[in-house]
């Protein structure tokens, strides 16, 4: 998720500062070679992977959320729709 740096309010409005995670989103992960792009994709699953055991589900999951770093580390953005969840998701047919 992304690391928040400052929050900023005015009588308007509220800013969230976060840290520059990347110059890249996931939708640039075809861009790379495969093995690599694989690797990307692995690390926005488990990027979600994380969210969801922490209790939160993004809401509006697109490429352009997951900001990609050079490195290939992938770090989920613009969390305005996330709504608390079950830590712990049901299985299928229960």
């Amino acid at each position: 998720m992304a690391h928040l740096v400052a929050l900023r309010e005015s009588d308007e409005r509220t800013d969230l500062v976060t840290e520059d995670a990347g110059t890249h989103d996931l939708t640039s992960a075809s861009e790379r070679d495969p093995r690599a792009a694989v690797a990307v994709l692995a690390a926005a699953a488990h990027a979600v992977d994380r969210l969801h055991a922490a209790g939160w589900a993004h809401g509006a999951l697109c490429a352009e959320h997951m900001v990609v770093s050079d490195e290939g580390a992938v770090t989920l953005c613009s969390l305005g729709s996330a709504t608390r969840c079950s830590a712990r998701p049901s299985a299928v047919g229960e």
